[in-house]
């Protein structure tokens, strides 16, 4: 699954399917790795693991402690 929201993460994980982040602020060069590298670790079936969970700490590094939305 690639999502870009921690709900996304959430419902993967829940659901025990692989995920692959595509990070806030970011998008082009998530898409761009996905397409150059990434998309070929699934196809292969090794997407996961330290890779999986490297991308996941990028994206949670990413996103701001407090959504945009909400005004504080």
């Amino acid at each position: 699954m690639l999502g870009d929201a921690p709900g996304d993460y959430n419902a993967a994980s829940a659901n025990g399917i692989l995920f692959y982040p595509i990070i806030p602020n970011d998008e082009e060069n998530s898409w761009k790795e996905f397409h150059d590298r990434i998309i070929d670790l699934f196809k292969r079936g090794i997407y996961g693991g330290e890779e999986m969970k490297k991308q996941i700490e990028r994206f949670d590094k990413a996103l701001p402690d407090t959504p945009p939305w909400i005004s504080g």
